[in-house]
């Protein structure tokens, strides 16, 4: 019942709290297993302050609902819907990403070898980083390839090029978006093929971005959960750098979440990871992008930490490249294409898409900003991610948490 009723209280302080004016709802949580029931008259208010629309964020402290949570948990009998849930809280409480039991065995060395793998990650992405639209999404894909099968798969993918464009007009790089129908067909039955055979496995980061932004405002209230005050968040500073940027934050932030996803779960037994990200348009994009990839790495130190795991993390590269130049980021922009397209109702998937995807898992946020992971896109979740605790905006002139003016 607590749980419930700690979830009553995040869904009606951020996602249903009415503009300018107090929202009001009264809420009956029934425990079947005691017979009991919660009532509950929570008021909760988005304002606006200077021009920006500002969300008070739940304040769990005053109601002491995290302390009752604890004191359960000690005590080894609260039993809630959740599966796996003393885990959940151990992730809570440290870092977002899944516990070790699920790190991928597939890099470690095959019998008789007595080194462990090189890799190198390649990521591309698509989709719209404004959040003026409903419909905007974003996506971000990372496929994992053995360093040691580089040079051949770089071969084979330009080996497509000139095979689909011979003579002077070949392009130099591989752009789905640019093709044209069938050659777009024969391109797709030729590239999965490949991807197939070379790629180990892959993740994809889809989100709707307003789902996104719900997700930053959980960050916030998981970060300052334990304050005795209500707290404040100005939403443009949600979405902002520190230099006002806004869109900077979503591709940082996916960046990091891909990153560190695959390094925990997939990469940990390797020595080397090479991380490849396609150059951007705009130099603040791919500053953005660095940034991901610093925090990536400080996801997986931490990780290590918390759950004391006797992996050493793998020595790491960060490189940005023209997929001119690397022919490996063609795969993703591929996939990155089709699901795009899919999203936009543009069209239905290949069957080539279908069967490459059986290497890839997606995450995404739900509507209320939690992290999911599903079978595949359009699918059912198959687990949830807690908040991570993590303090998006620096506040200003709000108790203990005003920054103060520099001296």
């Amino acid at each position: 019942m607590l749980q419930f009723i700690y979830a009553a209280f995040w869904r009606l302080k951020t996602i249903d709290a009415g503009f300018r004016e107090p929202h009001i709802k009264e809420v009956y949580i029934n425990d079947a297993a005691s017979g009991s029931t919660a009532h509950l008259l929570i008021a909760s208010e988005v304002f606006f302050d200077t021009g920006s629309p500002v969300v008070l964020l739940a304040n769990y402290a005053n109601v002491h609902l995290v302390d009752q949570l604890d004191a359960c948990i000690e005590e080894g009998w609260l039993q809630t819907p959740l599966s796996d849930y003393m885990d959940k809280v151990r992730w809570l409480r440290g870092v977002w990403l899944a516990g070790s039991n699920s790190i991928d065995k597939q890099f470690e060395p095959q019998s008789g070898s007595t080194e462990a793998p090189k890799v190198s990650l390649f990521i591309d992405e698509t989709g719209d980083l404004g959040f003026r639209k409903p419909g905007h999404f974003y996506a971000i894909f990372g496929v994992a390839i053995a360093d040691s099968r580089l040079e051949l798969l770089r071969e084979k993918l330009r080996a497509i090029l000139a095979e689909f464009w011979p003579g002077p007009t070949q392009p130099k790089e591989m752009h789905f978006s640019k093709v044209r129908e069938p050659k777009r067909e024969q391109l797709i039955e030729k590239i999965s093929r490949i991807f197939r055979e070379f790629v180990e496995c892959g993740n994809c980061f889809v989100t709707p971005n307003f789902a996104f932004l719900f997700h930053l405002i959980r960050a916030e209230v998981e970060h300052f959960r334990d304050e005795e005050r209500p707290s404040k968040t100005v939403i443009a500073d949600l979405l902002a750098s520190p230099d006002g940027h806004v869109g900077n934050r979503l591709l940082m932030l996916a960046t990091e979440d891909l990153i560190s996803t695959m390094i925990i779960e997939n990469l940990l037994s390797a020595t080397n990871v090479s991380v490849i990200h396609d150059r951007k348009r705009s130099e603040w994009m791919n500053e953005a992008i660095r940034d991901g990839y610093s925090a990536a790495l400080d996801n997986v130190a931490t990780f290590l930490q918390v759950t004391k795991s006797t992996l050493s993390p793998p020595i790491t590269s960060f490189s940005i490249f023209d997929s001119e130049s690397e022919p490996c980021i063609w795969l993703c922009d591929w996939l990155g294409w089709e699901l795009g397209a899919w999203l936009r109702g543009d069209r239905e998937f290949s069957s080539h898409f279908l069967e490459a995807i059986e290497k890839v898992r997606f995450f995404t946020f739900s509507e209320f900003g939690e992290r999911v992971q599903f079978d595949y896109p359009g699918g059912i979740a198959l687990k949830r991610y807690p908040d991570r605790p993590r303090e998006i905006t620096k506040l200003r002139g709000h108790g203990a948490r005003a920054c103060k003016a520099p001296e």
